[in-house]
C-alpha cells in the first residue's frame, strides 16, 4: 500500500487515540513504533515514509503541505468497523 501525506487538527486526547489507530492500521507509526504518543497535541501529521508527527502550532499546520482529512471521517470509518 502507497501511503499518502496527510495532516489532521484533532480536539481532544480521544480523537488523538481514534486518529493514531487508524494511522497504525494503514501502516504509519512513530519513530519508535506503534504504541499512542502526545494525545495532547491539536495536530498530527502523516508522512508517507509511514512516520506520523505532532505539531502544536496552527499557522505551522495552515501552511503545511499535506493533505488535510478530517476526524469525522474516521470516525465514521470506525463506526463502520465496530458495529456491521
Amino acid at each position: 500500500m502507497v501511503l499518502k501525506s496527510l495532516k489532521i487538527k484533532v480536539n481532544n486526547p480521544e480523537e488523538s487515540k481514534i486518529a493514531q489507530e487508524w494511522a497504525f492500521k494503514q501502516g504509519y507509526k512513530w519513530a519508535d513504533g506503534t504504541r499512542l504518543q502526545g494525545l495532547n497535541k491539536l495536530y498530527l501529521y502523516f508522512y508517507s515514509d509511514s512516520f506520523i508527527r505532532y505539531g502544536a502550532k496552527d499557522f505551522h499546520f495552515l501552511d503545511h503541505g499535506n493533505k488535510e482529512i478530517f476526524i469525522y471521517n474516521l470516525i465514521d470509518q470506525f463506526s463502520n468497523e465496530i458495529w456491521y
